[in-house]
């Protein structure tokens, strides 16, 4: 009986002993699942930023390609704009040119009746290129018409003064 209260009593000690190991282990248990919670709240609260971040960049994106969009759109209308003016200019300096030679023939008629009148003037009459380069669209235009005539008048009066006209 002495044999067997030890042997219980040793059984009782290592019970215990197993009790304690199994409460730690327990314990051990418990400490891990709350771990294993906690990165899973942090894993989903990142996969939540993730997808925020994600839905942010896809409306970057199209913001950028909407403003991109509109920067070409304005770029082609100034374009448009640049050429109508152009054209523009053009028809403005051709007018130009025009009235710049109907003034020429006007002088020249009123020098003509100076010089019916005794007048003596000499009279050198140039016509020269306009540098003015056609465009069309905004581009340089490779047509073979001829660039608009500038004339220069230049008149010597009986006194060798010059007077030049353009």
């Amino acid at each position: 009986f002495d044999q067997m209260s030890v042997q219980a009593s040793q059984f009782g000690d290592e019970l215990r002993i197993v009790k304690g190991e199994v409460a730690e282990v327990n314990r051990m248990i418990s400490r891990l699942q709350s771990e294993i919670e906690a990165v899973k709240a942090q894993r989903a609260s990142l996969e939540n930023q993730l997808a925020e971040a994600e839905e942010r960049g896809e409306l970057a994106v199209k913001e950028a390609k909407a403003r991109t969009r509109d920067l070409e759109d304005a770029l082609q209308r100034a374009k448009q704009d640049m050429a109508r003016q152009l054209r523009e200019y053009q028809d403005l300096m051709n007018l130009k040119l025009a009235l710049d030679i109907e003034i020429a023939t006007y002088r020249k008629l009123l020098e003509g009746e100076e010089d019916r009148l005794g007048q003596q003037s000499i009279i050198n009459i140039q016509a020269v290129s306009s540098p003015i380069p056609k465009y069309s669209n905004g581009y340089q235009s490779s047509s073979s018409s001829p660039a608009p005539k500038l004339l220069i008048k230049t008149i010597e009066t009986r006194d060798n003064s010059r007077y030049s006209f353009h």
